[in-house]
C-alpha cells in the first residue's frame, strides 16, 4: 500500500521541486523514498492538470498553502488588500437586497 503523506509533506515536496531539488534530495528532506516523491509529484501534477486552465494556478496554490494562508496569497496576487475585500464584502452583505439571491 502506498505511503500516505500529510498535507505538510505534500507542500514541502512541491516547494522543494520548485526550487530545483532532485527527487532524491526531496526524499531525504521529507523522510520518504524517492519513489514516494515521484508518485506524489505525478499525482499532484494530474490533480492540477485536471482543472481547466483558468483554475490551474488556484489548484497549485491550494496544494502549496494552508487554508488560512490561501486568502492572503490570492489577495496579494490580485493586488487587493484584505481590508479592501472585507469592506467590499461587508457592504454587499449588509445591503438590503443581498439576501434576495
Amino acid at each position: 500500500m502506498p505511503k500516505q503523506l500529510s498535507n505538510e509533506q505534500r507542500r514541502e515536496i512541491l516547494k522543494l521541486r520548485a526550487l530545483d531539488y532532485t527527487k532524491e534530495e526531496i526524499a531525504d528532506a521529507v523522510g520518504v523514498s524517492r519513489n514516494t516523491v515521484s508518485r506524489h509529484l505525478t499525482d499532484m501534477r494530474k490533480e492540477i492538470e485536471s482543472r481547466d486552465p483558468d483554475n490551474q494556478r488556484m489548484a497549485l496554490a491550494e496544494i502549496l498553502f494552508e487554508p488560512e494562508e490561501l486568502l492572503p496569497f490570492v489577495l496579494e496576487q490580485s493586488g487587493m488588500a484584505f481590508s479592501d475585500l472585507s469592506d467590499e464584502f461587508l457592504k454587499k452583505f449588509m445591503s438590503p437586497d443581498s439576501n434576495e439571491d
